[in-house]
C-alpha cells in the first residue's frame, strides 16, 4: 500500500512538472500549454514563513533548553566562550593549534561507522570545530559531565563554513569525516552528509555514579585520541606535560580543570535558573 501511494504521488509530481514546462496535456486540463498562465493573486509571503518558521525553532531550543541544566548548558555555546573570554587562559594548558571539536559535550560523542560498517567511538557533532586549544574541549566536556551528574573567530580555519566543518571532522572524526562532503546551494555553504544507522546519540544522565565516573573516563580517551592524532611524538609529549602542570596531592584533577568547571557551573546554572523564568513569563 505504502509502495502504491509512493508511485501515485510520484506521477501526480511528474505531471505537475511536466504541466509547467508544457510538455504534457492531461484529459481535465482545459486550456492549452502555452498558455500564459496568471499570477497568483496572494502570492506566499516567503519572508513570512521564514521568521515564523525561525520563532518556532527558537521557541522549541528554549524549552529543550528549560529542561535541566545539562540542557541548558548543551544549548548555550555562547556562554561558554563569554566565560572563556574572560577567564585567565595563563592558568590554562596552551596546548598545540590543532583541529577541536568547539563544543565538546556528551551528546555531541557517541558511535559513528565508517564507510565499511566499522563502529568507534568518536566526536560526532562538529558545527563548530575549529582551530584552536585542545583544552577547551577538555573544559567543555568536564562542565557537561558534571551538570550531568548533578542533574541524576580563530586563525587558521577555512572561511567556507562547510568546508570548515568537513576539514575538521577529517581530522577529529575520520569515520565521520570519510562520509561527509562540503558543497554550496543557492551561493550558501552545506555539509551533505551519509546516515548510518550506527550513528547514535550518547545519554548519560541516567547513570550510576560509578557508571558515570567510567563513562567519563572514555569520552576523555575518545577525545584526547582526537586531538593526539593530529600531533608528533614531540608535540604530544610537550602536551602531555602541560597537562600535568598545577596537579596537588589532595585534589585527583589539575588545578585548572577543576577551577574552571566549578566557576563554569555557578555561571551556568545562575543563567539556566533566569532563562527558566523568562521562558516561564513568556508562556503567560
Amino acid at each position: 500500500m505504502r509502495r502504491v501511494r509512493a508511485h501515485a504521488s510520484l506521477i501526480r509530481g511528474i505531471q505537475c512538472i511536466s504541466l509547467r514546462l508544457g510538455h504534457v496535456k492531461t484529459a481535465d486540463t482545459k486550456t492549452k500549454a502555452n498558455t500564459k498562465k496568471r499570477p497568483p493573486e496572494n502570492p506566499p509571503d516567503r519572508a513570512g514563513d521564514s521568521t515564523q518558521r525561525q520563532a518556532k525553532l527558537v521557541a522549541k531550543r528554549n524549552a529543550k533548553m528549560a529542561r535541566s541544566v545539562h540542557a541548558y548548558v548543551r544549548g548555550s555555546t555562547t556562554k561558554f566562550y563569554e566565560w572563556l573570554n574572560a577567564a585567565d587562559i595563563q592558568k590554562m594548558p596552551q596546548g598545540p593549534a590543532i583541529w577541536i571539536c568547539g563544543d565538546c559535550h556528551t551528546g555531541n560523542l557517541g558511535p559513528v561507522a565508517d564507510a565499511k560498517g566499522n563502529i568507534e567511538i568518536q566526536i560526532r557533532d562538529l558545527d563548530q570545530t575549529v582551530i584552536g586549544n585542545p583544552a577547551h574541549d577538555l573544559i567543555r566536556l568536564g562542565l557537561s559531565l558534571a551538570t550531568a551528574a548533578r542533574g541524576s573567530d580563530l586563525p587558521g580555519v577555512p572561511r567556507d563554513n562547510a568546508e570548515r566543518v568537513v576539514e575538521g571532522a577529517r581530522h577529529l572524526s575520520p569515520y565521520l569525516g570519510e562520509r561527509m562532503r562540503s558543497a554550496r546551494l543557492m551561493g550558501k555553504p552545506v555539509v551533505i552528509r551519509e546516515l548510518l544507522p550506527q550513528d547514535l546519540k550518547l545519554e548519560v544522565e541516567t547513570l550510576a555514579q560509578s557508571e558515570a565516573m567510567d563513562v567519563a573516563r572514555y569520552l576523555a580517551y575518545v577525545v584526547g585520541k582526537a586531538h593526539a592524532r593530529q600531533m608528533d611524538d614531540a608535540a604530544r609529549a610537550s602536551w602531555l606535560t602541560e597537562l600535568r602542570r598545577n596537579r596537588t596531592k589532595t585534589l585527583d584533577a589539575p588545578s585548572w580543570l577543576w577551577s574552571s568547571i566549578v566557576e563554569l557551573i555557578s555561571s551556568h546554572e545562575a543563567a539556566y535558573l533566569e532563562h527558566c523564568r523568562r521562558y516561564a513569563m513568556a508562556r503567560g
